[in-house]
């Protein structure tokens, strides 16, 4: 690869310096102080200043100085926040896979994809790697389920569209999917607040799948436990299940979400009361639940 630098455009460089000497001085300047300590010439950091200033990148006091303006902070505060979300993530997805000893992904929606964030192995590893940057399908994934479940409903729809029009199939346990179908699996797992595949995704790996929810109650992450068929416990109310529930809300927590306790004892009691009457070895349709939430809402 060539060691010669990459050609930019030399009059934006000009323009973020003068941004830069605002941010230094954390106070309005004066066009000439801008320019001495730019060491331009007044007259062209004016016309810098003025399309600032046409953008919202900088404002003009009444006294005539010049300083960062609102667009500035809406950016900043827009970096800060996707750091944050993304620190209290992985932290509690780290948590994740140490006291669950399975492997976790983090998985996000970048406004057109599902996207893997982070996979961390456990000390078993497992014969499948989801690189991070790979895009995740919403019809066949746990996470991509949950996103499914719990995106604006036309956002989702339109990405189940696209994938069911590119010729993904969803299945569960092998049995092929028609779009009523797919569309009740959807919304049993948007009432019982966890997805799950076995073998769906990639032959021979179960998957559980949780979502967890910002300040606003909409979705922000998918946190996922995957392991091989036999080896990883996908049931219900399984240990492996209980921590990935529990690790998802107080991520969600920790991120302003307010997920009220009670809802989510009284969604753990019933699920466990249903699950437990049931013959385990007859597989049966999801049938209606109307439980509370385990955490969220879908976002409008």
């Amino acid at each position: 690869m060539s060691s010669l630098p990459q050609r930019g455009i030399q009059s934006l460089e000009k323009g973020v310096r003068l941004l830069k000497i605002l941010a230094r001085q954390r106070q309005a300047m004066p066009l000439s102080a801008i320019a001495s300590a730019a060491s331009m010439p007044a007259s062209i950091v004016h016309r810098y200043l003025v399309s600032f200033i046409r953008e919202g990148v900088v404002e003009q006091t009444d006294e005539g100085f010049y300083d960062l303006g609102g667009f500035v902070l809406t950016a900043g505060l827009s970096k800060l926040s996707r750091l944050d979300s993304y620190r209290v993530g992985l932290s509690h997805l780290e948590s994740l896979s140490r006291e669950s000893g399975e492997t976790a992904l983090m998985a996000a929606w970048n406004g057109h994809s599902l996207v893997a964030i982070r996979w961390i192995e456990a000390d078993r590893p497992i014969n499948v790697y989801v690189r991070p940057g790979s895009l995740l399908p919403l019809v066949s994934s746990a996470s991509g389920r949950i996103f499914a479940s719990f995106l604006p409903p036309r956002v989702a729809m339109a990405a189940i569209e696209r994938e069911f029009q590119s010729g993904l199939i969803p299945t569960v346990d092998g049995r092929k999917l028609e779009r009523r179908e797919f569309q009740e699996l959807i919304e049993a797992t948007r009432r019982r607040g966890m997805a799950r595949v076995r073998g769906d995704f990639s032959p021979g790996i179960d998957a559980l799948a949780v979502p967890v929810f910002d300040h606003q109650q909409n979705i922000i992450f998918s946190f996922s436990l995957l392991g091989h068929s036999g080896a990883l416990d996908a049931e219900w109310m399984s240990p492996a299940a209980r921590i990935l529930q529990d690790t998802a809300v107080r991520c969600s927590r920790a991120l302003g979400a307010s997920l009220p306790a009670s809802d989510l004892e009284s969604s753990s009691r019933e699920r466990h009361v249903k699950e437990t009457v049931s013959s385990p070895h007859v597989a049966k349709r999801p049938r209606k639940r109307h439980v509370p939430l385990a955490g969220g809402r879908p976002r409008k």
